[in-house]
């Protein structure tokens, strides 16, 4: 509770309604950071400190992961140090979405519970309003990352995928393991065709909804094309040299 009470008397930090810290190595959600992984695994609640805002709107917030070191929001690193709910996925997962919004609605019976209200109502005379605000942002930021993972498998069909092709499919992205991949020529084409589908049903879900079309573009759909369409490239360029004759 000291943390939240911290947080709500100091002016250098602005802060969104709810956002987390991870204890460890975590610096932001944009693609190569592991973040997918890491959030899959079961989180202990030790783990994990809350941190509360209230002073921004819903509708501008989302999911903020911050390095140990705590950042502060300001208009000079707020974009460019925050990763702010990214629609870009490391892999064809919904995972690290569907598990926010668990990890949010596991938050509200014990705040709904907090003795420290009581005791915040002796300092604060609006303390009724604070919890209720409270409650609400972090239930409107899970329905959040429900409708959008719900959208998201609707419109990018992702879960058709066969499982391994889904498995192999992940393997692109490691270097590791393209030339093995690469080797198998029907997989390849296989894989090939089903990304470009990706990507048209990507594009399609762009189009259609004028919320997300609003997200920025190193952060929404178009990121998500522009990373499939370099995976189709890189693939192509390992056929490419695999078929040229050896020396």
């Amino acid at each position: 509770w000291k943390i939240i009470q911290r947080f709500l008397d100091d002016e250098n930090f602005r802060l969104l309604p709810v956002f987390f810290r991870v204890e460890g190595e975590r610096s932001g959600l944009g693609k190569g950071s592991g973040s997918g992984p890491y959030l899959s695994r079961t989180t202990k609640e030790e783990d994990i400190s809350l941190r509360i805002g209230i002073d921004k709107s819903f509708e501008d917030a989302g999911l903020i992961f911050l390095k140990t070191n705590l950042i502060k929001l300001t208009k000079i690193n707020f974009k460019n140090e925050l990763a702010i709910m990214s629609l870009a996925f490391e892999s064809p997962s919904l995972d690290i979405m569907i598990n926010m919004e668990t990890l949010l609605f596991s938050f509200l019976p014990p705040i709904k519970k907090a003795d420290e209200w009581n005791k915040l109502s002796v300092l604060i005379e609006n303390s009724d309003r604070l919890r209720a605000n409270l409650l609400y942002q972090i239930e409107q930021n899970a329905a959040l990352f429900r409708n959008i993972h719900e959208s998201i498998t609707t419109a990018i069909h992702l879960q058709k995928v066969p499982n391994r092709l889904r498995h192999d499919t992940k393997e692109v992205i490691s270097a590791n393991s393209l030339i093995r991949f690469a080797q198998d020529t029907d997989l390849v084409q296989q894989s090939d065709e089903v990304i470009n589908e990706w990507i048209t049903e990507i594009r399609t879900f762009h189009r259609k909804s004028t919320r997300i079309r609003q997200i920025q573009e190193n952060s929404g759909p178009l990121n998500e094309m522009m990373y499939w369409r370099t995976q189709v490239l890189q693939l192509n360029e390992i056929m490419n040299q695999l078929r040229l004759p050896r020396n």
